[in-house]
């Protein structure tokens, strides 16, 4: 999990719960940074619907107001796919694609579009069936993109390669 700074916090405290009041928690951590990484080995996320609960904590060890990120949790099928994503440019437009031609053609794809290679802030559009997606840009930088399989809520494949659509001339 990323989130961004709070003022004046000196650490945050993260809770996971499956339930939005916070009541049923399965996961508390203080945490000094502005992320958090779930070690498989240490700590398994049951599938399903999850509450990420954060509050930043200041330097007299006061708790700020909570902020709350509903998360689903997902399989990751292996034998999927990894979808390849191509792109093609036109004067106004990007046009995203997922190649017709792979083994995932008859399943929904989930294509992800970020500023940044690490998708901290992403858009996500899903696609159903072999199609691509019409990317408009809104600035003059570059962009990310992402693409997996999605069987169904549950299960979900692996990213295939970030594609880097560059900066228009």
């Amino acid at each position: 999990l990323i989130w961004a700074p709070s003022e004046g916090a000196e650490q945050y405290q993260l809770s996971l719960a499956s339930d939005a009041a916070g009541q049923a928690e399965i996961f508390r951590q203080s945490v000094s940074g502005l992320r958090h990484a779930f070690d498989d080995a240490v700590f398994s996320l049951p599938q399903g619907e999850l509450y990420a609960i954060l509050r930043p904590i200041d330097q007299l060890g006061l708790k700020g107001f909570r902020g709350q990120q509903t998360l689903n949790v997902v399989e990751l099928d292996e034998t999927l796919p990894r979808p390849a994503l191509s792109f093609d440019r036109t004067a106004d437009s990007d046009f995203v694609f997922v190649p017709s031609d792979d083994d995932s053609a008859e399943n929904t794809h989930e294509v992800q579009f970020s500023t940044t290679r690490d998708f901290a802030e992403m858009v996500s559009v899903d696609i159903p069936q072999s199609g691509g997606t019409q990317h408009t840009r809104n600035s003059e930088q570059a962009w990310f993109a992402r693409a997996r399989v999605l069987v169904d809520n549950n299960v979900v494949g692996g990213y295939g390669e970030i594609l880097e659509i560059p900066a228009p001339d």
